[in-house]
């Protein structure tokens, strides 16, 4: 007969087994719940965070090219000024001695490198503008401008 005691606690306790069950995968539940949340959050973040990260890649590339399109043309422009320079010099020490050939040579030379300068820089400026770039100025900011 003590078996039969031991039996009918037994099964009174089996619903509060099943509800204490029941309330830790409610719990369970909620808590999953909770941290899908906060998953889905974290990877709004860091899908943004990459995003971001893509777009400034992009955009050191783009100031990049905008840098050395700019520092070529400065250069071609050095190397034209330097082909007239010898020319003028050259014709100027004409107009004084006989050395007419050299001095056409150097005219021709100058109208040459003239014409790829410009042939160039406008290439250049083409391939600037479809990647959307703006020419990069080397100048210094007066403390007016600072203050706008």
């Amino acid at each position: 007969m003590a078996h039969d005691g031991t039996r009918g606690e037994g099964s009174g306790r089996q619903p509060e087994r099943e509800e204490a069950a029941a309330s830790r995968a409610e719990d369970a539940a909620a808590r999953a719940e909770r941290d899908r949340g906060e998953t889905l959050v974290m990877a709004t973040a860091a899908r943004g965070a990459a995003v971001e990260a893509a777009k400034r890649a992009g955009r050191f590339s783009r100031e990049f090219l905008a840098t050395v399109i700019s520092v070529v043309g400065t250069a071609l422009g050095v190397v034209v000024a330097l082909a007239w320079n010898g020319a003028l010099t050259k014709w100027f020490g004409r107009v004084f001695s006989s050395e007419g050939s050299q001095v056409v040579a150097l005219f021709v030379y100058a109208l040459v490198v003239t014409l790829l300068a410009v042939i160039v820089i406008i290439t250049l400026g083409r391939v600037a503008r479809r990647l959307d770039t703006e020419a990069v100025e080397f100048k210094v900011q007066t403390k007016r401008e600072e203050q706008k």
